[in-house]
């Protein structure tokens, strides 16, 4: 059964789907120790998205610097 975008209440065990959670630790119910440091591959490829979304946001900022008196204004990527 496919999980939906609606809250999903499950009949049974077996239609409880897992999951890792992420956070300064890693919690995964597949392991036997369920709460661990990130191995360092993952917090590689963690590091590495997270500086790849904050390039796009950056890359997208423009800033409009306007007078106090609202009479002329300027445009600055950022």
């Amino acid at each position: 059964m496919d999980p939906g975008l609606n809250k999903y209440t499950p009949l049974s065990e077996a239609e409880v789907l897992t999951w890792d959670f992420i956070s300064r630790s890693l919690y995964s119910a597949s392991s036997s120790n369920p709460r661990r440091r990130i191995e360092s591959p993952l917090r590689e490829g963690l590091d590495d998205v997270v500086r790849e979304v904050n390039g796009c946001i950056t890359s997208h900022i423009t800033v409009v610097f306007i007078t106090e008196d609202g009479l002329d204004w300027s445009v600055a990527e950022v």
